[in-house]
């Protein structure tokens, strides 16, 4: 039971080496590995490449988000300063007809 669950933490842990080395031990007597070194080398090497690739992948979703929080600000920004100019706007419009009630009235 145990040599299951280290193969699973090499493979979540992403150890090519690892996860070469107990695919080899698991693989039984019909089947047969001409290189095991090979093997292991290119688990490794095909591993590194996920690795890389996820680490890629990460990069681009925290470009993606930090694009996405900067887009969601400056659309917070416009909508505050077009409630400014409307509250703006309705204040003169405001003082306008004050104006416009306390000229007639005289």
């Amino acid at each position: 039971m145990l040599c299951c669950v280290d193969s699973c933490r090499a493979f979540a842990a992403l150890d090519g080496g690892h996860v070469a080395e107990w695919t080899l031990r698991f693989s039984g007597a019909e089947q047969a590995c001409g290189d095991p070194a090979a093997f292991v080398d290119d688990m490794e090497a095909t591993f590194d490449t996920l690795k890389k690739t996820i680490a890629a992948n990460q990069a681009a979703m925290a470009r993606w988000k930090k694009q996405q929080r900067r887009q969601q600000h400056k659309l917070e920004q416009q909508e505050q300063r077009a409630a400014l100019a409307e509250a703006a706007a309705a204040a003169a419009a405001a003082a306008a007809e004050e104006e416009d009630d306390g000229g007639s009235a005289t």
